[in-house]
């Protein structure tokens, strides 16, 4: 099991991935829409990552395996919280196993974006549930 922003999952190395006998892999996806998406994740491409999901469950077809389940986990914030429910959507068309919900910890390029004791997370999470 390993988790990571899903970035470098192509077509090869999931082949690889799930040939190895992952048994899952939790990938980072903390916006939907590229707005979002790339305030968050100033390197990466969500299309891409979306796709590497897909390179996954490909891979897993191909190799006639049903390991590793995907899972994905979102970092809730006042920049995205709104896109949760869009997430736990999109898990479902890409048949993640899980979506995880993690309160972000603060930082010096995150000041102001926590949700912690936050009656809105407690809302979205309950909406997206």
């Amino acid at each position: 099991m390993f988790q990571t922003i899903g970035a470098l999952l192509t077509k090869r190395v999931s082949d690889r991935v799930v040939s190895l006998g992952t048994t899952s892999i939790v990938i980072s996806l903390d916006g939907l829409t590229t707005e979002v998406f790339d305030a968050i994740r100033r390197r990466a491409s969500q299309e891409k990552i979306i796709a590497n999901i897909e390179n996954i469950n490909r891979a897993k077809r191909r190799l006639k395996v049903n390991q590793p389940t995907p899972g994905i986990e979102f970092v809730a914030m006042r920049r995205n919280i709104h896109e949760l429910w869009d997430i736990v959507r999109l898990a479902a068309e890409l048949v993640a196993a899980h979506v995880q919900v993690a309160e972000l910890t603060e930082y010096n390029t995150t000041g102001g974006e926590s949700l912690i004791d936050d009656p809105q997370m407690a809302y979205r999470a309950e909406q997206a549930e």
